[in-house]
């Protein structure tokens, strides 16, 4: 591979600057410049960050190196942006008017591009920008693009996928899933957490499908990397949302963050339990469930209702446990002995029960707990599996 020196001044970077966000279409460098290649990140400065780079090349300081990758086909040389894409954007975006900044820390003067003095606007368009160019095969480039991008706003894992599987499907999946599509807000932007721009809601996507097909997320995406289209995982998210909005139509604050994807695979497709579900049903139970104190993951109880047939379910709703001082406490009480047979027991060898069940309302306190042996335990859990909610 090859490394060369580049010096440019910013009038000719934003010359034929185009962004098309329908396309994920962004170009500059009189259209040789592809500023946002399949692999890149969306933008994700905020506003003090872009403002800040504005302000440094007024003021003539240094923004640090740009690095590009160079293209030959046809005899025509292009170039792809491997780093410095926000500071690119950033530069961009102000000469296209889309900010104002402060110059001078003026608060109370924003100045947009056009309204600078023309000793303002000629600084900028004149400034130098310094570029190491790259040449070297597809797999050298992301390689030094993995490096050189340890710096900065670190590439999050996603965002690294999608340099090292990039193509035509990724290309695709990135309009839809990240910041100019609308499928996965419009369907789970209340359901999901993460930033969209940063590719938390295609990743969220990508490990639900990738489970379903009990395979990876790289190997979902190796094995997609050339397809022309992805309604694939179009169709399979679309199928998620239904199942989810069917079961569960009413949506409360502790949907946010549920694993929906995992549970459609498990519950729906796997073991097909939801059949012997009616929304009617679960909602009082749901009802019922958070309105309970002793749970502590309460987010928990939507796999619960889809878990009925597992005698370990309650592991879902993370139960809050006796401390070992009320422990302790119940087992002087019972004079060592278990609470239903009597029998005499070290502490170790029994387990702590609520005398009045945790799902009737029992609460998590000495006063509600009871001791009991092995057999006795195993008796007990046997009696609540049979009315557990």
């Amino acid at each position: 591979m090859t490394i060369e020196p580049l010096t440019i001044t910013i009038s000719e970077l934003y010359d034929g600057y185009i962004n098309t966000d329908e396309t994920n279409d962004v170009k500059g460098y009189g259209g040789k410049l592809n500023i946002r290649p399949a692999f890149q990140r969306e933008f994700v400065y905020n506003d003090k960050q872009e403002k800040s780079v504005i302000n440094s090349i007024l003021n003539g300081y240094p923004i640090n190196l740009f690095y590009w990758a160079k293209k030959e086909s046809n005899n025509t040389t292009t170039y792809e942006l491997l780093d410095g894409q926000q500071r690119t954007l950033s530069i961009c975006r102000y000469l296209s008017k889309v900010f104002s900044i402060y110059p001078n820390n003026k608060v109370d003067s924003p100045k947009y591009f056009n309204n600078l003095t023309k000793e303002e606007k000629d600084k900028i368009l004149n400034y130098k920008l310094e570029i190491k160019v790259f040449s070297g095969t597809d797999k050298e480039k992301l390689a030094w693009f993995e490096v050189i991008n340890t710096v900065g706003v670190k590439l999050r894992e996603q965002e690294m996928r999608n340099c090292i599987y990039n193509g035509s499907w990724v290309s695709l999946v990135k309009i839809e899933f990240s910041k100019q599509g609308k499928l996965m807000d419009n369907l789970f932007g209340d359901y999901i957490k993460g930033e969209r721009n940063r590719q938390d809601y295609l990743e969220k996507a990508l490990s639900w499908i990738s489970n379903y097909q009990n395979i990876s997320i790289v190997e979902y995406m190796a094995k997609h990397q050339n397809d022309t289209n992805i309604d694939e995982i179009v169709s399979y998210i679309k199928s998620v949302h239904g199942w989810l909005t069917t079961l569960f139509p009413k949506y409360r604050k502790e949907m946010k963050g549920v694993e929906w994807g995992i549970l459609y695979n498990e519950y729906h497709i796997r073991k097909k339990t939801d059949t012997k579900l009616n929304s009617i049903d679960i909602e009082t139970k749901i009802s019922k469930l958070l309105k309970n104190d002793t749970i502590k993951k309460r987010s928990g109880v939507y796999e619960y209702v889809l878990d009925y047939d597992n005698p370990n379910r309650e592991k879902h709703l993370d139960i809050r446990a006796f401390t070992e001082n009320m422990r302790l406490f119940t087992y002087e009480k019972q004079n060592g002995k278990c609470g239903h047979c009597g029998k005499k027991c070290e502490i170790s060898e029994l387990e702590a029960h609520h005398i009045k069940e945790w799902f009737n309302g029992g609460t998590t306190t000495a006063e509600n707990c009871i001791l009991l042996c092995k057999d006795c335990h195993r008796k007990e859990t046997s009696r609540l599996l049979k009315i557990l909610p």
